[in-house]
């Protein structure tokens, strides 16, 4: 057996922040790895990126990058936006060790192997009148009710072992996690700052912001099934990473009532001072905050897709072409509609070119491409939304994926 052979992959796609797989778009261009067939093979692969429906990649880069956003930053960021923000980041590294099934004197071996994921996902929509609350705090808007409904925003860091098996199995180790969910919020400051009236439905799930080595752990499943369609179409449905994450002694916060405060000079909600009286600001505290901590069960960020692939006429340029629609639980995700070719291009090398309408950005063009490098080396190389990079400052970010097999 041939030695083995380590790779260090380097993903250097313009784009993040603060994190999908999805990305959530991540999954979309996964197949695009021509199978290896008899022989086992070691695996690596990259994935990096962010989406968004209003920001373009530059602005995605400073809203995760920086730790302050001076006044025309924020304005140029909150002039981008329509009525929510939406977006989705990702960065995962994954390895593993495959030995594939295959037929052998009228006979299936079957194959078998394991995998290696760490994963990082962070995702969100945000109101706009949340994000200037954020931004600017309540003072801008006295005599106006802010209404931040409708808002969530989540992130999962995550380290995975991967066992397909008849179907994909997969144990979770938890290291961080975070949950906000705004099912209504409106909060109207009195013009003089004496009151502020506030009607919220709100929960929180959060750790303490820390990674961990062990501060959860979860189980899911995958599963993928192949129907032929006539004789040259053939419909897969798949879902990945359905199941469920415990998290230990996290912050757990299930908000939902309507109140007057006052007794407080309201001129800033997120500026506390020294002056305010302790019993004051305790009540003030409690009314945002009377969680306990406790341990909290979260559905994993599952991926679910169909699509229906249609042959073409062997020995011609154009391979197959196909249509499908995907959906990611991530905060922000709207279900996506996809369709695209595949294209030879030379012997063992193709072009997968993928119009995209939905996920995180409005509409938007996945291009990979793979080739194989001899009897034991194939790359695949992929870049989602490639629009939002070749033109920076368009909006929707852009997300790069890098995979490579190495035959035994």
């Amino acid at each position: 057996m041939k030695h083995l052979y380590s790779c260090l992959l380097i993903c250097n796609v313009l784009l993040g922040f603060a994190q999908s797989t999805d990305t959530a778009n991540a999954t979309e261009l996964d197949d695009i790895i021509l199978p290896v067939k008899k022989y086992p093979f070691i695996s690596a692969k990259v994935e990096y990126g962010a989406l968004s429906n209003s920001l373009s990649a530059i602005e995605l880069l400073n809203f995760v990058s920086q730790d302050f956003l001076d006044n025309d930053e924020k304005e140029e960021l909150l002039n981008s936006v329509p009525a929510s923000l939406r977006f989705g980041y990702l960065r995962s590294f994954s390895a593993g060790y495959h030995e594939p099934g295959y037929n052998i004197f009228g006979a299936y071996k079957k194959g078998w192997g394991i995998s290696v994921r760490n994963t990082y996902y962070n995702s969100a929509r945000l109101n706009k009148d949340l994000l200037n609350l954020i931004f600017y705090g309540n003072k801008p808007y006295s005599g106006t009710t802010v209404n931040a409904s409708n808002s969530r925003y989540e992130t999962w860091y995550l380290l995975d072992t991967l066992l397909p098996l008849k179907i994909t199995l997969s144990i979770h180790s938890g290291h961080d996690h975070s949950y906000y969910g705004v099912k209504k919020a409106s909060i109207y400051t009195d013009p003089q700052g004496a009151y502020l009236d506030m009607d919220l439905d709100y929960k929180t799930r959060d750790k303490d912001g820390e990674a961990h080595p062990m501060a959860g752990i979860g189980a899911s499943v995958g599963a993928a099934i192949d129907l032929p369609i006539k004789e040259k179409g053939s419909l897969n449905i798949a879902i990945s990473d359905f199941g469920v994450m415990y998290w230990n002694k996290g912050s757990v916060l299930n908000a939902d009532s309507a109140f007057r405060f006052e007794g407080v000079y309201f001129s800033n909600i997120f500026d506390l001072n020294d002056s305010i009286r302790d019993n004051a600001s305790d009540d003030y505290t409690s009314a945002f905050y009377y969680g306990e901590s406790k341990g909290y069960y979260r559905l994993m960020p599952f991926n679910l897709s169909a699509t229906y692939t249609h042959r073409v006429e062997k020995n011609t340029w154009l391979r197959e072409v196909f249509i499908g629609a995907n959906y990611r639980y991530l905060a922000g995700y709207f279900p996506q509609l996809r369709g695209g070719a595949r294209i030879k291009t030379a012997h063992k090398q193709q072009l997968t070119a993928v119009a995209t309408v939905g996920g995180y950005t409005w509409a938007g063009l996945d291009v990979g491409y793979d080739f194989q490098i001899g009897r034991d080396w194939k790359f695949a190389l992929a870049i989602h939304n490639i629009n939002g990079l070749v033109i920076p400052v368009m909006s929707g970010g852009a997300f790069g994926t890098i995979s490579v097999q190495y035959r035994l």
